[in-house]
């Protein structure tokens, strides 16, 4: 079956290519790059042998504050990961705006109730002033956005203004500053909107990227003659594979096919070699939907013992089918297939051991170490 012209490539025509400057590690280094709109996410298109080529850039303006402005672009190892760390944004922009609707349904309820309320009693104190109390502490250092640390600094010096000549908490004031501090918070999730909208789209593209580039070397793999037209225009579409962890085993591939059809090589030789780095990337795709996403989402979910022994028995199957089919395939080669299953069975063997809730992090880092480098090796 013949894959239909892609859909999401059309950011890495040649002539769309441009200098870019990236803040990264303190350092400005300038690439040609690929720029999807605004140029906040880009693919760096040849940096000359650094490893850099088909690598995602993603622009932050966290990291920008974060670092002080030293560095504001950040490298993404391939599209999966990408495709990842965009599903994380946007999850984790929908969670701080449902926390923040109810700090401010608090504030405002608390306004309500202050600018109304005569001379304060002590059971007004500690309930309204406790609550308030609560979200200042919430808002406050380590977080680091600008909004949210304001409006912690708003109702700190509402809770903390004394009258003049009683010193007693002051209702109007402590609400007039809980007013203030909504404000912020309105601003903070309008960011997080922006923020959003930002990754969904580009979610969207990267997201259909992988699902066709994907498809295509599935394709590629079928196909059972070098000679057929099918096989040529496959061969074509190669070139808009510019992302990680497609570009390197495209533009090999491109070069095998092109020494067929100069002669160079004999066919069987070619397709052999072809079929090999095909397998390779495809398991690379594998192990990064089947496995390594999985690990991430243990990882970062704070997942309960019966929930975490669910996934752990998913991931531990996963592994385990994977080394079957590269066992039950020959069209790996020798060094290949002993990278791929010695760190399989090692991530493995990690996830198995009964003591992994001891330090669950730990091993499952330790375990998504193991095969990113597995997947950083074989396609490249």
């Amino acid at each position: 079956m013949e894959v239909p012209f892609m859909q999401a490539v059309a950011f890495f025509d040649p002539r769309l290519v441009r200098q870019v400057s990236l803040r990264m590690r303190g350092e400005v280094l300038r690439f040609q790059a690929y720029p999807f709109p605004d140029a906040k996410l880009m693919v760096i298109a040849d940096s000359l042998g650094d490893g850099r080529t088909g690598k995602a850039i993603l622009h932050s303006c966290e990291l920008k504050e974060r670092t002080r402005g030293s560095t504001e672009h950040m490298e993404v190892s391939n599209s999966f990961r990408l495709q990842s760390l965009l599903e994380h944004i946007d999850k984790g922009g929908v969670s701080e705006e449902q926390v923040l609707k109810i700090r401010i349904h608090e504030l405002r309820t608390a306004y309500q109730y202050l600018m109304r309320c005569g001379q304060l009693k002590r059971d007004v104190v500690n309930e309204v002033f406790g609550v308030l109390l609560e979200i200042e502490r919430d808002l406050a250092e380590p977080k680091r956005n600008e909004h949210k640390l304001a409006a912690s600094r708003n109702v700190g010096k509402g809770i903390g203004y004394r009258s003049p000549k009683a010193g007693n908490p002051v209702g109007p004031v402590a609400a007039i500053t809980a007013k203030a501090s909504i404000c912020r918070l309105e601003r903070r999730i309008a960011q997080i909107l922006g923020v959003r909208r930002f990754a969904n789209l580009r979610l969207a593209l990267v997201t259909v990227f992988n699902k066709e580039a994907e498809q295509l070397f599935k394709t590629l793999k079928d196909e059972k003659s070098l000679r057929s037209k099918a096989f040529s225009r496959l061969i074509a579409q190669l070139e808009y594979m510019r992302m990680k962890p497609f570009e390197a085993p495209s533009r090999r591939i491109e070069a095998l096919y092109a020494s067929f059809r100069s002669g160079a090589r004999a066919e069987s030789d070619v397709y052999l070699a072809i079929r090999r780095e095909l397998h390779a990337v495809l398991l690379v795709c594998v192990v990064e939907r089947k496995a390594i996403r999985l690990l991430s989402y243990m990882t970062h979910h704070g997942l309960d013992e019966a929930k975490m022994n669910f996934y752990r028995r998913e991931a531990i199957d996963a592994l385990f089918h994977i080394v079957k089919r590269i066992d039950a395939s020959d069209a790996f080669s020798a060094d290949a297939r002993t990278i791929a299953v010695t760190r399989l069975h090692h991530a493995r063997n990690i996830l198995v051991q009964e003591d992994l809730f001891e330090t669950p992090k730990k091993r499952l880092n330790s375990a998504g170490r193991i095969l990113k480098e597995l997947t950083a090796i074989l396609p490249v």
